[in-house]
C-alpha cells in the first residue's frame, strides 16, 4: 500500500504484487475522494496530509487524529486496508472501515475489466455491464460472474490502410491510437 508514483494524481493504491487492486481516489488536500468513510467522518477522525516532494521527489503521507484516540491502519492478510479505533471502556479495538469495502466489489480496481462499468445496485449476477457498442470478451466467464476479461467491440472499427495503425477520434479532445485489422 502506498502512493502510486506513476499515477499522475496523488492517491493511495493497494497492489497485488505489481497489479493495482484498489485506489483511494484523488487527494483534494483534505481527504481521498474515493473513500466514503473519510467523506462521512472527516471531522471526527482527523486528517491526512501529503508532503511536498523533497529534493529526491519523495513524498510522505501523514495522518493526525483529531482526538487522542488511536486509529491504526493495517493491511490484512486478504489485502484490505482496515482501520480500527481503541475502545478504552471495553479494552478492545472497534472496527471502523475497510478498503476496498468487502460489501462492494465495484471498489476493486478494474473489477469488470476493460470497456465495462460496475454497478453495485444491480443483482450480483448482473453487476458488470458492457459499454454501449461492446460485448463480453468471454461470454462463458461473464455468465459465471467472472467479469475480469472485460468487453470488446461488437463491430471492429473500419480504418484506413496505412502502416497498420491509424489515429481515430474517440472523444472530442482525446485521440486513441488503434491497430487496424486486415
Amino acid at each position: 500500500m502506498g502512493v502510486d508514483p506513476s499515477g499522475g494524481v496523488q492517491q493511495i493504491v493497494i497492489w497485488n504484487h505489481v497489479k493495482r487492486w484498489w485506489r483511494s481516489g484523488q487527494w483534494n488536500r483534505q481527504l481521498f475522494t474515493g473513500v466514503p468513510f473519510l467523506r462521512n467522518n472527516a471531522s471526527t477522525i482527523g486528517g491526512f496530509g501529503i508532503s511536498q516532494p523533497d529534493e529526491t521527489g519523495t513524498m510522505y503521507i501523514t495522518y493526525k487524529a483529531s482526538t487522542p484516540e488511536k486509529f491504526p491502519f493495517q493491511i490484512g492478510w486478504e489485502g484490505r486496508e482496515k482501520q480500527s479505533r481503541w475502545n478504552a471502556s471495553k479494552k478492545q479495538w472497534d472496527y471502523l472501515q475497510s478498503e476496498p469495502d468487502p460489501a462492494n466489489d465495484c471498489e476493486i480496481y478494474n473489477f469488470c475489466g476493460n470497456y465495462s462499468t460496475c454497478d453495485r445496485r444491480l443483482p450480483d449476477d448482473r453487476r458488470c455491464i458492457c459499454l454501449e457498442g461492446f460485448r463480453p470478451w468471454y461470454q462463458a466467464q461473464w455468465d459465471a460472474r467472472n467479469w475480469s476479461g472485460g468487453c470488446v467491440r461488437k463491430t471492429e472499427l473500419q480504418c484506413p490502410r496505412t502502416n497498420g495503425t491509424s489515429v481515430v477520434k474517440a472523444k472530442p479532445d482525446i485521440l486513441e491510437k488503434i491497430k487496424c485489422t486486415k
